[in-house]
């Protein structure tokens, strides 16, 4: 019995070694999601950003770890609340009705509206390492939008493309192009199979 007891501690132990440093404690559900984000914070503070768009995984921790001195939104339900204004049943310029549809969809709507009326707030977005020029960044030539990016390292293979637009405000519900590259999503959720360049048909 002791002799495995001992085996299987050994066994463990061995295995720390192997484990990766960022990898061990992320959630299963965004393995992408950097460990440490102070880079970013610090890169957001320098060049005054106090408003982004960004899947909660990357946002919620900035808003923590900085008390709420940047505000980062999930921009999913803005996504959606476009498609209801191409689709003829909403208004962006309907504030009281935004604000009721975000109210209802969002456990803090406050943070997206205060995303959603900032002038030209950025983005932040999960792009794998190798790939140079990412599907938003072709969106944004393609609609002659001036832009300023840098890229930080998340975890294998993975960066985060900090996007700031620099000529108009960009918003996550002014095209349905955003959902098909899937702006706020985890690349590895996907799968191994799953690769920037399944967009290239979009453009």
């Amino acid at each position: 019995m002791l002799a495995l007891l001992a085996a299987l501690l050994i066994t463990q132990a061995s295995s720390y070694p192997l484990a990766h440093p960022g990898l061990t404690f992320q959630t299963p559900y965004c393995r992408d999601a950097p460990s440490n984000n102070d880079q970013v914070i610090a890169y957001m503070r320098r060049e005054h950003i106090q408003y982004a768009w960004a899947s909660f995984w990357i946002g919620f921790p900035i808003i923590f770890k900085t008390q709420e001195q940047i505000i980062v939104a999930d921009p999913s339900d803005v996504m959606k609340l476009g498609d209801l204004v191409r689709a003829g049943k909403a208004s962006m310029s309907n504030y009281a009705a935004i604000h009721t549809y975000l109210a209802d969809e969002n456990r803090m709507p406050h943070y997206i509206e205060q995303v959603l009326y900032a002038d030209r707030p950025s983005f932040l977005i999960f792009v794998w390492h190798n790939d140079l020029h990412p599907p938003f960044l072709h969106y944004l030539d393609m609609h002659q939008v001036m832009y300023r990016f840098v890229r930080f390292p998340s975890e294998p293979g993975m960066d985060i493309l900090l996007v700031t637009p620099l000529s108009r405000t960009v918003s996550p519900a002014e095209s349905d192009t955003f959902q098909q590259i899937k702006l706020t999503s985890c690349p590895t959720r996907f799968g191994p199979d799953y690769q920037a360049s399944d967009f290239s048909n979009i453009f």
